[in-house]
C-alpha cells in the first residue's frame, strides 16, 4: 500500500514540528543550558535525519502492510464499536496522542 499522504504534505507537516519545537525551545528550555544551543541542534539533525530515512524506507511500509491487514480483518477496538468514519478518526487521534499529552508517566 502506498502512503496515502504526499511527499510534500508529509515535508510540511514534519518541517512545521521542527520549527515548532525549536520556538517552543527557545522560548522556554526544558532544562537550563550549558552548551551551544545550535551544535546541540546540529547534533540532534545530524542522529535524526538518517532515524527519519530509514523510518520512511523501513518501517513505513510494514506499518501500511499490517494497517491494511488489519483494516481487512477488522481488528482492534474501533471497528468493535459500529462508530461513523470521522468520529473513528477522530477517536484513533485522540487515542494514539494521549501518552504524549498531560501529566508524567
Amino acid at each position: 500500500m502506498e502512503n496515502p499522504i504526499s511527499n510534500s504534505v508529509r515535508a510540511l507537516i514534519i518541517g512545521t514540528w521542527i520549527a515548532g519545537l525549536l520556538w517552543f525551545e527557545r522560548r522556554r528550555a526544558p532544562r537550563t543550558v550549558h552548551r551551544s544551543k545550535l551544535q546541540r541542534d546540529v547534533r540532534n539533525l545530524v542522529v535524526a535525519a538518517p532515524a527519519g530515512l530509514v523510518m520512511q524506507a523501513v518501517e513505513m511500509p510494514l506499518a501500511f502492510r499490517l494497517a491494511t491487514v488489519a483494516k481487512q480483518r477488522n481488528w482492534g477496538v474501533l471497528p468493535g464499536l459500529s462508530l461513523p468514519s470521522p468520529v473513528s478518526l477522530i477517536v484513533g487521534f485522540c487515542c494514539s496522542i494521549t501518552p504524549y499529552i498531560g501529566g508524567t508517566s
